[in-house]
């Protein structure tokens, strides 16, 4: 048929026929995740057929304009299936990773990178977004608050909500939170491993290795010192 994709969208174009007969007004959902992510050559999805793309082994911590993931191709990809599908990006949904599926203790720092995806994704027009996994793990409170109110508008100011929940959730302690945060988001960002810039691909994969230096390390663990000796409650300092 061309590609893999080719054959699995040919494939399921014959469920969504059949599917249309008895229920016209439903959508059938396919991921293009792993094998199925590069859009297909030259079979197009059927209408009533949903795309949900899942850049799963991407580099999570940098945008999709990072230079890193444009050598991976995902904006080309994502914009290949809406060119594709008959609803155009309405007929799009993603599938985000703002987690680690491999250790949960492990930092992840994928909160920047989505709050400018999210942006992306509403300027394409797409029919909506999946987010996955944000049950526990390393400041999954953080991002579970911001990452709710950024979806229902993009266009907010992403430090002025980080701002809002360390002041609320760690209280008298929220300054060196806050620099944390910071300070893990542009440590992935800017991380380089012999001069090149790494893919911190994937949630179920080992990663962030160049960011854990031991400066980083010193100066974090600075910080939550900091955050304790402010905490003015057991709370708190479980939160910290």
């Amino acid at each position: 048929k061309g590609s893999v994709s080719d054959a699995v969208i040919w494939f399921l174009n014959q469920i969504a026929a059949q599917a249309k007969e008895k229920h016209p007004e439903k959508f059938l959902t396919i991921l293009a995740y792993w094998g199925t992510r590069k859009p297909p050559v030259k079979v197009k999805p059927a209408a009533n057929l949903l795309i949900i793309f899942c850049a799963i082994t991407e580099c999570q911590a940098r945008p999709w304009s990072h230079p890193v993931n444009v050598r991976l191709n995902v904006s080309r990809d994502l914009e290949r299936w809406i060119e594709l599908h008959p609803l155009g990006p309405k007929g799009i949904i993603t599938f985000e990773y703002p987690c680690t599926y491999h250790f949960v203790g492990y930092p992840y720092p994928a909160l920047y990178a989505f709050a400018e995806n999210l942006r992306y994704y509403q300027r394409l027009g797409l029919r909506g977004v999946y987010i996955c996994g944000l049950t526990r793990g390393h400041l999954v409170h953080l991002y579970s608050y911001v990452i709710s109110r950024l979806l229902w508008n993009p266009n907010q100011d992403l430090g002025k909500l980080v701002d809002e929940f360390t002041q609320a959730w760690y209280g008298p302690a929220w300054r060196p939170m806050r620099e944390y945060v910071e300070l893990l988001h542009r440590g992935a960002l800017e991380s380089r491993s012999d001069g090149v810039m790494d893919c911190h691909a994937g949630p179920g994969q080992r990663f962030f290795r160049e960011l854990l230096t031991r400066e980083f390390l010193d100066r974090a663990e600075r910080l939550f010192a900091e955050a304790e000796a402010l905490a003015n409650s057991e709370v708190v300092r479980r939160r910290i």
